[in-house]
Protein backbone atom coordinates (compact mmCIF):
# COMPACT_ATOMS: atom_id res chain seq x y z
CA UNK A 1 0.00 0.00 0.00
CA UNK A 2 2.64 2.06 0.62
CA UNK A 3 4.59 1.85 -2.20
CA UNK A 4 1.44 2.62 -4.50
CA UNK A 5 0.65 6.07 -2.54
CA UNK A 6 4.45 7.03 -3.17
CA UNK A 7 4.46 5.80 -6.90
CA UNK A 8 1.18 7.97 -6.81
CA UNK A 9 3.30 10.60 -5.06
CA UNK A 10 5.84 11.02 -7.37
CA UNK A 11 4.11 11.06 -10.79
CA UNK A 12 1.55 13.77 -9.08
CA UNK A 13 4.33 15.94 -8.22
CA UNK A 14 6.28 15.05 -10.98
CA UNK A 15 9.56 13.91 -9.14
CA UNK A 16 12.76 13.69 -11.15
CA UNK A 17 13.09 10.08 -9.10
CA UNK A 18 12.48 6.03 -9.96
CA UNK A 19 10.46 4.46 -7.38
CA UNK A 20 11.77 1.05 -7.14
CA UNK A 21 9.56 -1.93 -5.42
CA UNK A 22 10.93 -4.65 -3.82
CA UNK A 23 9.47 -7.63 -2.36
CA UNK A 24 7.95 -8.28 0.92
CA UNK A 25 10.76 -10.08 3.19
CA UNK A 26 9.96 -12.92 5.24
CA UNK A 27 11.10 -14.69 8.50
CA UNK A 28 11.19 -18.79 7.99
CA UNK A 29 8.02 -18.86 9.66
CA UNK A 30 6.09 -16.90 6.63
CA UNK A 31 6.13 -13.34 9.51
CA UNK A 32 6.89 -10.34 7.03
CA UNK A 33 9.73 -9.25 8.99
CA UNK A 34 9.34 -5.73 10.57
CA UNK A 35 10.30 -4.48 14.14
CA UNK A 36 6.75 -4.85 15.38
CA UNK A 37 7.43 -8.63 15.83
CA UNK A 38 10.19 -7.38 18.84
CA UNK A 39 6.94 -6.73 20.59
CA UNK A 40 5.46 -10.29 20.55
CA UNK A 41 6.21 -12.93 23.20
CA UNK A 42 6.49 -16.09 21.88
CA UNK A 43 2.82 -17.25 22.00
CA UNK A 44 2.03 -14.26 20.30
CA UNK A 45 5.09 -14.59 17.59
CA UNK A 46 3.46 -17.82 16.75
CA UNK A 47 -0.31 -17.11 16.66
CA UNK A 48 0.75 -14.18 14.38
CA UNK A 49 1.68 -16.30 11.99
CA UNK A 50 -1.72 -16.50 11.06
CA UNK A 51 -1.65 -13.30 8.92
CA UNK A 52 0.74 -15.08 6.51
CA UNK A 53 -1.45 -18.40 6.47
CA UNK A 54 -4.39 -16.26 6.04
CA UNK A 55 -3.12 -14.63 2.23
CA UNK A 56 -1.73 -17.98 1.37
CA UNK A 57 -5.10 -19.43 1.82
CA UNK A 58 -6.88 -16.01 -0.09
CA UNK A 59 -4.21 -17.09 -2.66
CA UNK A 60 -4.46 -20.31 -3.32
CA UNK A 61 -8.65 -19.70 -3.24
CA UNK A 62 -8.18 -17.27 -6.13
CA UNK A 63 -5.76 -19.65 -7.91
CA UNK A 64 -8.82 -21.99 -7.57
CA UNK A 65 -11.38 -20.20 -8.96
CA UNK A 66 -12.80 -18.05 -6.47
CA UNK A 67 -13.14 -14.07 -7.80
CA UNK A 68 -15.81 -12.50 -5.22
CA UNK A 69 -13.99 -10.21 -2.51
CA UNK A 70 -16.06 -10.86 0.13
CA UNK A 71 -15.50 -14.11 0.35
CA UNK A 72 -11.75 -13.52 0.37
CA UNK A 73 -11.92 -11.20 3.14
CA UNK A 74 -14.25 -12.98 5.05
CA UNK A 75 -11.82 -16.28 4.95
CA UNK A 76 -8.74 -13.95 6.13
CA UNK A 77 -10.98 -12.76 8.66
CA UNK A 78 -11.44 -16.21 9.86
CA UNK A 79 -7.72 -17.39 9.62
CA UNK A 80 -6.95 -14.16 12.06
CA UNK A 81 -9.75 -14.49 14.38
CA UNK A 82 -8.98 -18.06 15.17
CA UNK A 83 -5.44 -17.14 16.07
CA UNK A 84 -6.78 -14.89 18.77
CA UNK A 85 -5.94 -11.81 16.44
CA UNK A 86 -8.48 -9.00 16.66
CA UNK A 87 -8.63 -7.60 12.85
CA UNK A 88 -8.45 -3.74 12.22
CA UNK A 89 -9.14 -3.87 8.01
CA UNK A 90 -9.17 -6.58 5.42
CA UNK A 91 -9.42 -4.67 1.98
CA UNK A 92 -9.59 -6.29 -1.39
CA UNK A 93 -8.23 -3.61 -3.34
CA UNK A 94 -7.09 -2.88 -7.07
CA UNK A 95 -3.51 -3.31 -7.39
CA UNK A 96 -2.84 -0.19 -8.94
CA UNK A 97 -5.84 2.25 -7.68
CA UNK A 98 -6.27 0.97 -3.93
CA UNK A 99 -9.70 1.06 -4.72
CA UNK A 100 -11.84 -1.84 -3.19
CA UNK A 101 -12.61 -4.49 -5.26
CA UNK A 102 -15.88 -6.95 -5.25
CA UNK A 103 -14.99 -9.39 -7.72
CA UNK A 104 -11.38 -9.74 -9.06
CA UNK A 105 -11.28 -9.04 -12.87
CA UNK A 106 -7.34 -8.99 -12.70
CA UNK A 107 -4.27 -8.43 -9.97
CA UNK A 108 -5.89 -7.70 -7.27
CA UNK A 109 -4.02 -7.15 -3.63
CA UNK A 110 -5.08 -8.41 -0.23
CA UNK A 111 -4.48 -6.03 2.13
CA UNK A 112 -4.60 -6.65 6.32
CA UNK A 113 -3.41 -5.26 9.78
CA UNK A 114 -4.06 -7.32 12.61
CA UNK A 115 -3.34 -6.67 16.37
CA UNK A 116 -1.85 -9.84 18.35
CA UNK A 117 -1.11 -8.71 21.51
CA UNK A 118 0.78 -5.16 21.82
CA UNK A 119 1.31 -5.12 18.25
CA UNK A 120 -0.51 -3.85 14.99
CA UNK A 121 1.01 -6.42 12.18
CA UNK A 122 0.63 -5.09 8.54
CA UNK A 123 0.56 -7.74 5.40
CA UNK A 124 -0.54 -7.96 1.84
CA UNK A 125 0.04 -10.51 -1.18
CA UNK A 126 -0.64 -9.58 -4.82
CA UNK A 127 -4.07 -11.81 -5.85
CA UNK A 128 -3.46 -12.71 -9.28
CA UNK A 129 -6.70 -14.79 -11.10
CA UNK A 130 -5.89 -16.20 -14.40
CA UNK A 131 -7.62 -14.83 -17.46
Amino acid sequence: QQLQVIRKLVVDLHFAVSVVGAPIIREPDGLAMSSRNAYLNADERQRATCLSRALRDASARVAAGERNADVLKAVITTHCEAAGGTVDYVAIVNESTLEPVGRLNGPARAAIAVRIGPARLIDNVLLSPDP
